[in-house]
């Protein structure tokens, strides 16, 4: 049986912005059939060369490779909390696995689909492990460091913003341009103030807490020999000299100071897990803001580690704007802020290079003649957008993102064809972000990711509640893998640029010519800890 959408609550329409367009948004032939919920693909006129538009997205490539530094240290720490990484020691990342059958269904007559399992991905089951666990693995250190109870790991990128690029680029990250509706290169980049993780004063001064062992902080007179028989991870991006134990972090003295620590976060749900599951880990307290639309099964999940859930009438922007006012003026709280955080991208960028090797490794090429196309699908952003982010970094001009959404809430492509980024809302079509894909439920995009990005992104693919169900059984009765319906608008989007549906004379087809020898790689961005009534509910 087809799923059916939720009835959509009443909305009222602000002004036609007919600043953007004249007649306003409805005269406009994309925004029309968006405010008509039509599933359509969009090829992104702004999309540049990867040179150019990482150049553009001023985003410091070093907070990557810092990023990628910080998960090596905890590996120790990861492997001894989570049993489901103990087997590769402390490494979060998931399979990456080819997916034929699927594939012969689906009309994919070229090339090769893959699966990037993050619907399997240790620790909360979703892409948001990725980022949620690095910035929150991030403030823990950042607290540990300033109370004297681990060494600095050494200098690093702050704010990640390049303030040196051209100011004068059309992308490029000086002043904030106003968006020329002539231009295909839409609005300018201002630059993004991103904010490093608070400084924080140790309470008792700078010194160790007592009872610290000896053994916790391993320092650089330890050596090599000690490191590797404690497990230690040495930095790998060149910042330091220091090796560091966050074993410590099991340690009575940093869960005593982890405990008078907060963190706060709004979320449609998977960000929310990643979250409330790793601070929970590390002995912090969390609150998670969310609305009271998200899957109930997530907040029921989340109360029972102990993480304090808030819910709210309205939709995910206000749960955001909640949560950042609860973490306002409060030294001992720090807000994850799922639309800027710069923390939350590099962590998501780190699986470019780590697929880059998975690829290597299983002899599947990546080039002119062999693009890598990779469908992400988008809530606000800051997944898709970082990991997009790390993919351009790894193979350049080989690889092309193409973003999904519900047609309920096309929030990014609706930013990036007007070119006002998060100046706008799905709202203004009328839509209500109510969709089974709960994680994508967004009305308002990520500013800083869409400017950032908007150079990277290929295009944008919006599917319906329909179509992203009919892909979750799909794919259960080719694959036997069950995964949430946000997972399954990747296949969705596969479909409609290289499958059956491509030939089927649709006119955004036209607009893109797939090479033979493409990979087709399916981000499966949740869906690993569905309940079993849940996935039974999602496959009839």
């Amino acid at each position: 049986m087809t799923a059916q959408r939720p009835d959509p609550r009443p909305v009222s329409l602000p002004p036609a912005r007919e600043d953007v367009f004249p007649g306003g948004l409805l005269a406009d032939p994309l925004t029309a059939r968006l405010a008509r919920e039509e599933p359509l693909t969009w090829w992104n006129p702004a999309a540049t060369d990867a040179a150019q538009g990482l150049a553009a997205s001023g985003v410091d490539p070093a907070i990557v490779d810092d990023a990628a530094a910080r998960l090596e240290r905890f590996r120790p720490w990861i492997a001894a909390t989570f049993p489901d990484t103990a087997a590769a020691g402390g490494l979060i990342e998931s399979p990456l696995q080819e997916a034929s059958a699927w594939q012969d269904a689906a009309g994919v007559r070229s090339g090769r689909v893959l699966l990037k399992r993050d619907d399997i991905l240790p620790v909360s089951g979703s892409v948001k492990a990725r980022g949620g666990v690095h910035e929150v693995l991030q403030y823990a250190e950042s607290l540990a460091v300033a109370h004297g109870l681990l060494p600095d790991p050494g200098p690093g990128p702050t704010t990640g913003w390049d303030s040196t690029a051209d100011a004068d680029s059309t992308l490029g990250p000086g002043p904030m341009k106003n968006p020329d509706p002539d231009s295909d290169a839409g609005a300018g980049l201002a630059p993004v103030v991103a904010p490093a993780l608070p400084a924080h004063r140790p309470s008792s001064g700078g010194a160790a807490a007592p009872g610290l062992s000896a053994g916790v902080a391993v320092g650089a007179a330890d050596g090599p020999d000690e490191a590797a028989r404690t497990g230690a991870a040495r930095p790998t991006d060149g910042t330091a000299s220091r090796t560091v134990d966050c074993t410590a972090f099991s340690s009575a003295p940093l869960r005593a100071l982890m405990a008078e620590h907060r963190v706060v976060v709004g979320s449609t749900g998977n960000l929310g897990l990643s979250i409330g599951i790793i601070s929970a880990a590390l002995g912090l307290q969390a609150t998670v803001h969310m609305s009271t639309h998200a899957q109930q099964w997530k907040k029921d999940l989340l109360r029972s580690r102990g993480v304090e859930v808030v819910e709210h009438s309205t939709d995910y922007t206000e749960a955001v704007a909640a949560g950042r006012r609860a973490a306002e003026h409060d030294d001992a709280v720090h807000f994850v802020d799922d639309e800027h955080s710069l923390s939350l991208f590099a962590g998501y960028a780190v699986a470019g290079a780590r697929v880059a090797r998975q690829l290597a490794d299983q002899g599947i090429a990546v080039d002119q003649d062999h693009p890598l196309y990779v469908y992400l699908p988008c809530g606000i952003g800051g997944a898709p957008g970082g990991v997009a982010y790390g993919l351009a970094r790894e193979f350049g001009d080989a690889v092309r993102c193409v973003f999904v959404e519900p047609t309920q809430a096309p929030c990014m492509l609706l930013g990036l064809h007007t070119g006002l980024h998060d100046g706008i809302s799905v709202a203004e079509l009328g839509l209500t972000t109510r969709t089974l894909a709960d994680g994508l439920a967004v009305g308002r995009p990520s500013g800083f990711v869409g400017r950032a990005m908007q150079g990277l992104i290929a295009g944008c693919v919006t599917a319906s509640d329909e179509q992203m169900t009919d892909q979750v059984k799909a794919l259960y009765a080719t694959e036997g893998m069950v995964v949430e319906p946000s997972a399954a608008a990747a296949l969705e989007s596969i479909l409609r640029v290289a499958g059956d549906a491509a030939r089927g004379g649709s006119p955004e087809s036209a607009g893109v010519r797939v090479p033979e020898g493409a990979t087709h790689l399916a981000w499966l961005t949740g869906g690993g800890m569905l309940p079993a009534d849940v996935r039974a509910r999602y496959l009839h």
